[in-house]
């Protein structure tokens, strides 16, 4: 019998490129393996597709997987879940990008097909460790299988008007340190995800924790029952969280764990 469910952030969370933990450390491994043999679910709650997901984070060994900012999630190789974003909207949205000079790249699980305009683009595939190996044209796209949208700007004024312009269809989610953005279908987020999930498993959220970092996360923070910070968070997350653990170079994963009993 399952007791409960723990939800990961990736980024920032279980690695930090800036704090030089470019893959889960040691500890971090052997926590998430001995919190599943405890009884409890791991479940990968991440912002970035499949198709870019680090094989570092696909070889843990999570139960579960939700992707795209909620928007998707699978369980072993069975589909709980995929939200496609609307092909027309986000067509206008894509117009708007090409007229702004206005970098993006449409996510899916299997590919992500993108347009750049300047080298900011690639400054973001670097930023963040993404292979560029499902990375293909815009031209080369047949099938209409988004679950989000990325854009990188070179200058704050064009992503406001992106903003100004979608606010009401999408949620934009800036990343720290980096003039680039989450675009995501309004109501559709890492919370929503993690209710679908627990949801198709009778699983209660008083018996859910969300570990995160970023803003991102804060409704995955809020729709768990128990929600903890890494020692590096913003702001808001700092608000949100029940618990704060240490750092990704400090084990903060695993002693949180250790903390509520987990493991």
């Amino acid at each position: 019998m399952r007791r409960g469910a723990v939800f990961f952030d990736y980024d920032g969370t279980l690695v930090d490129k800036a704090q030089g933990v470019p893959a889960p450390t040691s500890a971090t491994k052997a926590a998430i393996s001995k919190l599943r043999k405890n009884g409890y679910l791991a479940v990968l709650c991440t912002g970035r597709p499949l198709s870019y997901l680090p094989d570092n984070a696909q070889e843990l060994p999570f139960d579960g997987w939700i992707t795209t900012n909620g928007a998707y999630a699978k369980m072993g190789d069975t589909v709980l879940f995929n939200e496609i974003i609307d092909q027309e909207i986000a067509c206008s949205l894509m117009e708007t990008c090409e007229r702004l000079k206005i970098s993006y790249a449409l996510e899916g699980q299997d590919a992500c097909y993108f347009r750049a305009f300047s080298d900011v683009f690639e400054g973001f595939l670097n930023r963040f460790d993404i292979c560029t190996e499902k990375f293909h044209p815009i031209e080369q796209m047949q099938n209409w299988k988004a679950n989000k949208i990325m854009t990188a700007y070179d200058d704050e004024s064009q992503q406001i008007q992106l903003e100004q312009a979608f606010g009401g269809e999408f949620v934009f989610d800036r990343h720290s340190l980096f003039t680039s953005c989450d675009v995501s279908r309004r109501g559709v987020n890492k919370g929503t995800g993690l209710l679908q999930f627990l949801a198709r498993l009778e699983i209660s959220p008083e018996n859910a924790y969300a570990i995160g970092d970023s803003d991102n996360d804060l409704e995955m923070m809020r729709a768990a029952g128990t929600g903890i910070a890494m020692a590096q968070h913003s702001p808001r997350m700092g608000k949100a969280a029940g618990y704060i653990t240490d750092s990704v170079a400090n084990d903060g994963v695993a002693k949180a764990l250790a903390h509520f009993k987990l493991i």
